[in-house]
This record gives C-alpha cells, sequence and structure tokens, in this order.
C-alpha cells in the first residue's frame, strides 16, 4: 500500500527555495524543456513572470505569476514529465484548450489535478496560482497510465477538505523559511488520495482525514458562534458525522459543547474588554456570540471560571480581585488559546 511522503506528522520537511523574477522571455527559454510557450502581446507592465518556489524531496511548490501566453505539452516534452501530477489552484486567471483532444476550461477556485503525460494546447489569461508537483506513484496512480484530469470544487465535504488543507500548506510557507511541518503536507496528500477515490478509513489517510475534517469543523464553529442554533445537531447535519464520532474528535477539549461555549466566551470577553465601561456592552456580546440571554451569559462565564462578566471588566475603584479569582480567570484564558 502507497503511503505518504513523510509519515511523522511532527517532523519537519527541509526545503529548498528561490524566487524568479523573469521576462516573459527569459521565462519561455527556462521552461522549453517541458512546455512551448509563445507570448502573448500584452502591455509592458504586465509582461513578466515571477514566482516563488519551495522544493522537498518528494514534491515542489510554487506561487507563480505570468503574463498571458499559449502554450503546448506535446510528445517530446513528457518524456522528463510523465510520472508527475500537478495539483494546480488559479487564484486570478483562465486558461481555455484542449488536453488530450478534449475540451478544458479552468478557472479561478477549483482544484485541478493535472497528469503531465496527457498532450495539451491552451491559451491563458495573466494568472496567478499556487502549484503542487507529486509523483504519481505518492498518490496511488500507476506510473505510465493516463488519468482523467480533475476538478475539485468546495461544493462536497472531501472538496472542503482538500482545499482546506491546500490552504494550510501554503500558509505554512513562509518568507525565508527553510523548513515546513509535515503535519500540513501528510494532510493534503491524504485529503487529496481520498478525492481520487481512497476510502476515508483506509489505514494511510485515515488519520490525516479525521484531522483535517476536525479543522474543518472547528472552522465552521469559529465562523457561526453568533448563530443561537449552532451546536452538535447543527454539526451533525452539516458534516454527516457520527454523534460518537463527533465527540470523539473533542474528547480533548471537555466536549464540542464546552468546545463552542468556550470560543464563545472568549470573543465575547475580547469585545467587552475593548469598552468595558460602555453601557449596554454585555447585553451587546451576549446577543453577538450566541449566547441566548444575559443571564445565561453570566451564568456560562461564571461557571468557567468563577467569575461574572461584569466582576472582571469592573470599575477601576472596584476592589482588587482575591488571587485566587485572578488565578481561576488566567487557568480559563489558557484553555482558550
Amino acid at each position: 500500500m502507497q503511503t505518504h511522503p513523510n509519515i511523522d506528522a511532527q517532523s519537519m520537511i527541509q526545503l529548498q527555495s528561490q524566487t524568479a523574477r523573469l521576462s516573459t522571455e527569459a521565462f519561455v527559454d527556462l521552461v522549453a524543456p517541458i512546455l512551448t510557450l509563445n507570448e502573448i502581446s500584452n502591455s509592458a507592465s504586465e509582461n513578466q513572470y515571477s514566482a516563488k518556489e519551495w522544493y522537498a524531496d518528494r514534491f515542489s511548490l510554487g506561487v507563480i505569476e505570468a503574463a498571458p501566453m499559449a502554450y503546448s505539452r506535446e510528445a517530446s516534452h513528457i518524456r522528463d514529465i510523465s510520472h508527475l501530477i500537478v495539483v494546480c489552484r488559479y487564484l486570478v486567471g483562465r486558461e481555455s484548450g484542449l488536453h488530450h483532444g478534449e475540451v478544458t476550461e479552468r478557472t479561478a477556485g477549483p482544484i485541478y489535478i493535472i497528469d503531465q503525460e496527457v498532450p495539451c494546447e491552451l491559451i491563458i489569461s495573466r494568472f496567478e496560482c499556487q502549484m503542487f508537483y507529486i509523483s504519481k506513484s505518492d498518490l496511488g496512480f500507476v506510473p505510465g497510465e493516463t488519468n482523467p484530469n480533475l476538478e475539485i470544487t468546495r461544493e462536497s465535504l472531501i472538496g472542503q477538505l482538500v482545499h482546506r488543507s491546500m490552504d494550510r500548506v501554503f500558509q505554512s510557507l513562509e518568507e525565508g523559511c527553510s523548513a515546513m511541518p509535515a503535519g500540513p503536507a501528510n494532510c493534503f496528500i491524504s485529503c487529496l488520495k481520498i478525492a481520487l477515490g481512497a476510502h476515508p478509513q483506509r489505514g494511510d489517510v485515515r488519520a490525516d482525514a479525521r484531522d483535517a475534517l476536525y479543522r474543518l469543523i472547528c472552522d465552521y464553529i469559529e465562523e457561526n458562534l453568533g448563530d443561537r442554533t449552532l451546536g452538535v445537531s447543527s454539526i451533525l447535519r452539516r458534516f454527516g458525522v457520527s454523534r460518537a464520532g463527533l465527540y470523539r474528535m473533542f474528547d480533548a477539549q471537555g466536549g464540542v459543547r464546552l468546545y463552542i461555549n468556550q470560543r464563545r466566551a472568549l470573543r465575547a470577553l475580547l469585545e467587552i474588554s475593548r469598552a468595558p465601561q460602555r453601557r449596554g456592552v454585555l447585553r451587546a456580546a451576549c446577543e453577538r456570540w450566541g449566547f441566548s440571554s444575559q443571564p445565561n451569559f453570566n451564568r456560562q462565564i461564571k461557571s468557567l471560571y468563577d467569575a461574572t462578566p461584569g466582576a472582571i471588566f469592573g470599575a477601576r475603584s472596584a476592589a482588587t480581585p482575591s488571587r485566587q479569582s485572578h488565578q481561576s480567570f488566567f487557568r480559563f484564558i489558557a484553555t482558550l488559546a
């Protein structure tokens, strides 16, 4: 069974990086071994190519911007790149043409999985894209066999997992970094495998798929904290997970309900802290962040760290809280980080 390139999610992947900024003419010469490019006349300001690229042992990544062009991949090019798959997401731009004789249209938004063994003829507008190069074998494809080009949108659950995990990979590539955590790359590759047909419970993808789903659910919770209907039932409906599976995901946080309450409390307390003496600030915060009433908000905060919002953000002239209250408050804040 093929596993992903870096098993230990806690390890670091060593990277080599480079930044290039070339004229389109120089770019044409650079890629001549793998593509035939023809510049499309445009303004001088767009007549350039730039890229930030990272190279690891088993894959490479890039964020690329380029001027409009026509390009083709022919039999003479394929020999050296037929073992590769390119995972591409356009941030800006679109391309149109033929892939293996079939009409192809690609636009900004979806993720495209492109077999480099397939000939193509395409025209592309000025573009910016994220690209991830990986061998076919590392995605479970059979080297030497051509594969259909695939499009992954955010409409399905697995599509959301792939997009979110790709976001994490590129977010982890900070300027000038010489290494990246293995976890995001492993998770992205596992989610790609599932999108390509691997069962989510298969041994080489199961843990990463669970982690990706947990992170997606956390994002959903964060985006919907102000919705009073947010809870276990709405999450089950939205993601189709089992109740037992959801509870297991949040076991380390004391349960999904406690996690939601803590996130709501943090957002509300941060809002109150900006103007603690402003009239109506407590009511506004509890309404904005999904608490059913101000008394309920007060009870939730008190149950979490033995103090009401009013006591925490009392007037300066009020008596100094006890050392125990301070300790309890900071212990609570630490759980929300």
